[in-house]
This record gives C-alpha cells, sequence and structure tokens, in this order.
C-alpha cells in the first residue's frame, strides 16, 4: 500500500520510481513494512536523482566548452582541437 500522495504521483506518471520499485513497494502487505520500503526507495530515488544531475552537469559543461571553441575558432589549430573534442565527446549530441 502506496500512501496516497505518492500513489497519486505514480497513477500521473510524476513519479521518479521506476517500475521495479513500484513491484517491490507492492509486494509487502504489512503498513510498517511498506513505510520501511518506501523509505528506502526515496533514499535510493534521491541518491539516484543526484548522480544524475551531476551527470547532466559534466554533460553540459562539455557541451558548453565545445559551443565556446565553435565561436572562437580563429586558427587551423582551434579547428584541430574542435574536431578533437567533437570527436571525444560525440556521444553528447
Amino acid at each position: 500500500m502506496l500512501p496516497i500522495e505518492l500513489k497519486n504521483e505514480v497513477l500521473q506518471g510524476k513519479s521518479n520510481f521506476s517500475k521495479a520499485d513500484i513491484i517491490e513497494v507492492g509486494k509487502n502487505k504489512d503498513v510498517e513494512k511498506v513505510g520501511e520500503v518506501v523509505k528506502e526507495l526515496l533514499s535510493k530515488v534521491e541518491k539516484r536523482d543526484s548522480v544524475l544531475k551531476n551527470k547532466k552537469t559534466s554533460i553540459d559543461k562539455k557541451k558548453e566548452k565545445i559551443v565556446s571553441l565553435m565561436k572562437s575558432i580563429n586558427s587551423t589549430n582551434d579547428c584541430d582541437k574542435l574536431i578533437v573534442l567533437i570527436s571525444e565527446n560525440k556521444k553528447l549530441f
């Protein structure tokens, strides 16, 4: 049994819980156990969100560096640097 607020978020697709997380909660019939599982899952989701935020920040910084270099190309050396940067980070685009 999920808390009503969390249940509404899940049903509206606004929850950060995965399908596996919801299944894990659903396996428990004991209300106290459900509360413990939900707390553990919330902690896991917060950690996962933090990791994703840090990863996004890192990607954004790499993209900014590439865009900045693109805007300031003044020599063939700059072009070579840009080509290397794009090659190293082509998965970002």
